[in-house]
């Protein structure tokens, strides 16, 4: 399963992957630590699982978000970012997320997704 961390912490991503393959198994991610980065992993293969974060150096994930939801298949879309006030949850989900977790407060209903294999639950 391919997945896209999009966050432009090095340490973020870092623990997002460990935690992946330590929950699930996966083994097959890209990262981008930018806005621009990140459409170019979009343009040359679609993830199953996109992972984004709001707040980027040159742009913001609700744009990866709107790319990413006209791709087909369309990603499993998460947004992990600090920004957890109900309008950027609101605008995100509204643009085609699937899920979206406050890094401070829900980072363990990404665990829970992760040991699900990323069913929806």
């Amino acid at each position: 399963m391919n997945i896209l961390i999009v966050d432009d912490a090095e340490n973020v991503r870092h623990n997002i992957l460990r935690l992946l393959v330590q929950e699930s198994g996966m083994n097959t991610f890209r990262q981008a630590a930018s806005c621009s980065e990140a459409m170019v992993c979009l343009e040359t293969e679609v993830p199953a699982i996109l992972i984004v974060d709001l707040k980027l150096p040159d742009g913001s994930g609700f744009e990866i978000i709107e790319k990413a939801s006209q791709l087909t298949p369309k990603p499993l879309i998460i947004v992990l970012s600090n920004f957890g006030l109900t309008k950027f949850r609101e605008r995100a989900l509204s643009l085609g997320a699937s899920y979206f977790f406050d890094k401070t407060e829900e980072f363990d209903k990404l665990i829970g997704l992760a040991k699900n294999n990323f069913a929806f639950v």
